[in-house]
Protein backbone atom coordinates (compact mmCIF):
# COMPACT_ATOMS: atom_id res chain seq x y z
CA UNK A 1 0.00 0.00 0.00
CA UNK A 2 2.79 2.75 0.74
CA UNK A 3 4.94 1.97 -2.57
CA UNK A 4 2.07 0.93 -4.90
CA UNK A 5 0.71 3.41 -7.65
CA UNK A 6 -2.03 1.27 -8.70
CA UNK A 7 -3.10 -2.41 -7.18
CA UNK A 8 -4.88 -5.22 -9.22
CA UNK A 9 -6.44 -7.84 -7.16
CA UNK A 10 -7.03 -11.35 -8.19
CA UNK A 11 -9.58 -13.87 -6.43
CA UNK A 12 -9.12 -17.78 -8.60
CA UNK A 13 -7.93 -16.04 -11.89
CA UNK A 14 -10.56 -12.88 -11.88
CA UNK A 15 -10.03 -9.53 -11.20
CA UNK A 16 -12.13 -8.12 -8.23
CA UNK A 17 -10.57 -4.89 -7.55
CA UNK A 18 -8.30 -2.19 -9.34
CA UNK A 19 -7.03 1.25 -8.79
CA UNK A 20 -5.21 3.20 -6.06
CA UNK A 21 -4.46 1.81 -2.88
CA UNK A 22 -7.18 3.64 -0.96
CA UNK A 23 -9.61 2.26 -3.58
CA UNK A 24 -8.31 -1.34 -3.01
CA UNK A 25 -8.42 -1.30 0.79
CA UNK A 26 -11.72 -0.01 1.10
CA UNK A 27 -13.42 -2.17 -1.51
CA UNK A 28 -16.33 -4.40 0.61
CA UNK A 29 -15.30 -7.61 -2.37
CA UNK A 30 -11.28 -7.38 -1.48
CA UNK A 31 -12.10 -7.19 2.18
CA UNK A 32 -14.53 -10.19 2.66
CA UNK A 33 -12.07 -12.71 0.46
CA UNK A 34 -9.50 -12.12 2.71
CA UNK A 35 -10.74 -11.32 5.87
CA UNK A 36 -14.17 -12.78 5.84
CA UNK A 37 -17.91 -11.32 6.78
CA UNK A 38 -17.99 -10.44 10.87
CA UNK A 39 -16.77 -12.28 13.44
CA UNK A 40 -16.88 -16.19 14.28
CA UNK A 41 -17.67 -16.56 18.18
CA UNK A 42 -14.90 -19.04 19.24
CA UNK A 43 -14.80 -21.07 22.26
CA UNK A 44 -12.42 -23.99 24.10
CA UNK A 45 -9.48 -23.81 25.24
CA UNK A 46 -5.30 -24.65 24.24
CA UNK A 47 -4.60 -26.67 27.37
CA UNK A 48 -6.70 -29.61 28.25
CA UNK A 49 -6.86 -30.48 32.14
CA UNK A 50 -3.88 -32.57 32.97
CA UNK A 51 -5.08 -36.24 33.36
CA UNK A 52 -1.93 -37.02 35.74
CA UNK A 53 0.31 -38.98 32.75
CA UNK A 54 3.22 -37.74 31.14
CA UNK A 55 2.82 -35.07 28.22
CA UNK A 56 2.66 -37.41 25.00
CA UNK A 57 5.91 -35.30 24.00
CA UNK A 58 9.16 -33.86 26.26
CA UNK A 59 11.77 -32.04 25.15
CA UNK A 60 14.48 -31.79 28.13
CA UNK A 61 17.91 -29.68 27.85
CA UNK A 62 17.64 -29.56 24.00
CA UNK A 63 21.58 -28.16 23.11
CA UNK A 64 21.60 -28.54 18.75
CA UNK A 65 22.94 -26.61 15.92
CA UNK A 66 24.95 -27.32 12.92
CA UNK A 67 28.37 -27.87 12.92
CA UNK A 68 30.58 -26.15 15.37
CA UNK A 69 27.71 -23.12 15.89
CA UNK A 70 24.86 -24.22 18.61
CA UNK A 71 21.31 -22.50 17.54
CA UNK A 72 19.47 -24.25 21.10
CA UNK A 73 20.66 -24.31 24.37
CA UNK A 74 19.30 -26.19 26.91
CA UNK A 75 15.19 -25.65 25.46
CA UNK A 76 12.62 -27.42 27.29
CA UNK A 77 9.04 -27.99 26.28
CA UNK A 78 5.97 -30.44 26.81
CA UNK A 79 3.39 -31.12 24.93
CA UNK A 80 0.19 -32.84 26.50
CA UNK A 81 -2.18 -34.99 24.38
CA UNK A 82 -4.75 -32.69 22.93
CA UNK A 83 -2.94 -29.59 23.71
CA UNK A 84 -1.91 -26.80 21.60
CA UNK A 85 1.47 -24.87 22.28
CA UNK A 86 3.03 -22.23 20.18
CA UNK A 87 7.12 -21.71 19.88
CA UNK A 88 6.90 -18.26 19.25
CA UNK A 89 10.52 -15.88 18.45
CA UNK A 90 12.34 -13.93 16.10
CA UNK A 91 14.31 -15.35 13.11
CA UNK A 92 17.06 -16.92 13.56
CA UNK A 93 15.89 -17.77 17.29
CA UNK A 94 16.07 -21.57 16.71
CA UNK A 95 12.41 -22.81 16.51
CA UNK A 96 12.67 -24.63 12.63
CA UNK A 97 16.09 -25.86 14.71
CA UNK A 98 13.88 -27.66 17.39
CA UNK A 99 11.55 -29.07 15.28
CA UNK A 100 13.88 -30.81 13.27
CA UNK A 101 16.00 -32.17 16.33
CA UNK A 102 12.48 -33.66 17.05
CA UNK A 103 12.09 -35.35 14.13
CA UNK A 104 15.71 -36.26 14.06
CA UNK A 105 16.80 -33.95 11.09
CA UNK A 106 19.85 -32.27 13.35
CA UNK A 107 21.40 -34.18 16.07
CA UNK A 108 21.30 -32.95 19.53
CA UNK A 109 24.59 -32.35 20.95
CA UNK A 110 22.48 -32.46 24.75
CA UNK A 111 19.33 -33.14 25.89
CA UNK A 112 16.73 -35.70 25.43
CA UNK A 113 13.58 -35.56 23.43
CA UNK A 114 10.62 -38.52 24.33
CA UNK A 115 7.80 -39.44 22.75
CA UNK A 116 5.28 -41.95 24.27
CA UNK A 117 7.77 -42.15 27.16
CA UNK A 118 10.72 -43.34 24.39
CA UNK A 119 13.97 -41.30 24.21
CA UNK A 120 13.83 -40.71 20.17
CA UNK A 121 17.33 -38.88 20.02
CA UNK A 122 19.08 -40.93 17.50
CA UNK A 123 16.34 -42.33 15.38
CA UNK A 124 16.25 -41.92 12.33
CA UNK A 125 13.68 -39.72 11.09
CA UNK A 126 11.31 -42.27 9.01
CA UNK A 127 10.78 -44.19 12.13
CA UNK A 128 10.08 -40.67 14.31
CA UNK A 129 7.34 -40.23 11.71
CA UNK A 130 6.22 -44.24 12.21
CA UNK A 131 5.82 -43.76 15.93
CA UNK A 132 3.56 -40.87 15.10
CA UNK A 133 5.26 -37.68 15.04
CA UNK A 134 3.77 -35.62 11.74
CA UNK A 135 6.01 -32.89 10.45
CA UNK A 136 5.13 -29.78 8.09
CA UNK A 137 8.43 -27.37 7.13
CA UNK A 138 8.44 -24.07 6.82
CA UNK A 139 9.81 -25.18 2.82
CA UNK A 140 6.28 -26.93 2.08
CA UNK A 141 8.25 -29.74 0.14
CA UNK A 142 5.66 -30.80 -1.89
CA UNK A 143 6.23 -32.97 -5.01
CA UNK A 144 6.19 -30.40 -7.53
CA UNK A 145 5.32 -33.27 -10.75
CA UNK A 146 2.61 -35.00 -8.89
CA UNK A 147 -0.97 -34.06 -8.59
CA UNK A 148 -2.93 -33.19 -5.63
CA UNK A 149 -4.22 -36.42 -4.62
CA UNK A 150 -1.06 -38.03 -5.30
CA UNK A 151 0.96 -35.57 -3.03
CA UNK A 152 -1.62 -36.58 -0.50
CA UNK A 153 -1.88 -40.29 -1.16
CA UNK A 154 2.18 -40.49 -0.69
CA UNK A 155 1.49 -38.94 3.30
CA UNK A 156 -1.57 -41.42 4.18
CA UNK A 157 -0.66 -44.32 6.38
CA UNK A 158 -3.73 -46.15 8.47
CA UNK A 159 -3.45 -46.83 12.21
CA UNK A 160 -2.06 -50.58 13.27
CA UNK A 161 -4.37 -53.38 12.61
CA UNK A 162 -5.92 -52.40 9.87
CA UNK A 163 -8.19 -50.03 11.98
CA UNK A 164 -9.91 -46.75 9.61
CA UNK A 165 -8.14 -43.60 9.67
CA UNK A 166 -9.33 -40.47 11.43
CA UNK A 167 -8.07 -38.76 8.53
CA UNK A 168 -9.00 -39.53 5.04
CA UNK A 169 -8.83 -37.70 1.79
CA UNK A 170 -12.46 -36.77 2.00
CA UNK A 171 -12.27 -35.36 5.51
CA UNK A 172 -9.22 -33.34 4.21
CA UNK A 173 -10.61 -31.87 1.47
CA UNK A 174 -13.80 -30.67 3.23
CA UNK A 175 -10.99 -28.62 5.88
CA UNK A 176 -9.62 -27.27 3.01
CA UNK A 177 -12.28 -26.91 0.56
CA UNK A 178 -10.05 -24.36 -1.67
CA UNK A 179 -8.11 -27.93 -2.82
CA UNK A 180 -11.03 -30.01 -3.85
CA UNK A 181 -11.51 -28.58 -7.64
CA UNK A 182 -7.67 -29.23 -7.98
CA UNK A 183 -7.54 -32.47 -7.26
CA UNK A 184 -5.85 -33.50 -10.16
CA UNK A 185 -3.86 -30.83 -10.24
CA UNK A 186 0.14 -31.06 -10.74
CA UNK A 187 1.12 -29.38 -7.47
CA UNK A 188 3.31 -27.09 -9.07
CA UNK A 189 0.65 -25.18 -10.43
CA UNK A 190 -0.35 -23.99 -7.12
CA UNK A 191 -0.17 -20.94 -5.34
CA UNK A 192 1.88 -20.69 -2.23
CA UNK A 193 -1.40 -20.62 -0.01
CA UNK A 194 -2.76 -23.71 -1.81
CA UNK A 195 0.83 -25.54 -1.49
CA UNK A 196 0.92 -25.10 2.17
CA UNK A 197 -2.65 -26.28 2.70
CA UNK A 198 -1.55 -29.05 0.62
CA UNK A 199 1.84 -29.94 2.96
CA UNK A 200 -0.70 -29.63 6.08
CA UNK A 201 -3.35 -31.70 4.45
CA UNK A 202 -0.66 -34.40 3.20
CA UNK A 203 0.89 -34.44 7.08
CA UNK A 204 -2.76 -34.96 8.51
CA UNK A 205 -3.34 -38.21 6.39
CA UNK A 206 -0.61 -39.70 8.48
CA UNK A 207 -2.60 -39.89 11.34
CA UNK A 208 0.04 -38.17 13.33
CA UNK A 209 -0.25 -38.29 17.30
CA UNK A 210 1.48 -34.83 17.00
CA UNK A 211 1.74 -32.64 14.64
CA UNK A 212 4.48 -30.15 14.12
CA UNK A 213 4.13 -27.17 11.76
CA UNK A 214 6.69 -24.69 10.49
CA UNK A 215 5.12 -21.29 10.20
CA UNK A 216 1.64 -22.67 9.35
CA UNK A 217 -0.25 -19.56 8.11
CA UNK A 218 2.66 -18.19 5.79
CA UNK A 219 0.84 -17.47 2.56
CA UNK A 220 -2.04 -18.29 3.28
CA UNK A 221 -5.09 -15.35 3.30
CA UNK A 222 -6.26 -14.27 6.95
CA UNK A 223 -9.52 -16.02 6.13
CA UNK A 224 -8.20 -19.14 6.08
Amino acid sequence: FSIADKITVLNRGTVVAEGTPDEVRGNAEVQRIYLGEGTAAAFGRARPGRTGGDPILKVEGLTAGYGLGMVLHNVSLSVDEGEVVCLLGRNGAGKTTTMKSIMGLVRPAAGRIMFLGENVVGRPTYETCQRGIGYVPEDRRIFPDLTVLENLEVGRQTRPGGRAAAWTVDSVMELFSSLQPLRHKRARYLSGGEQRMLTIARALLGNPKVLLLDEPSEGLAPLV
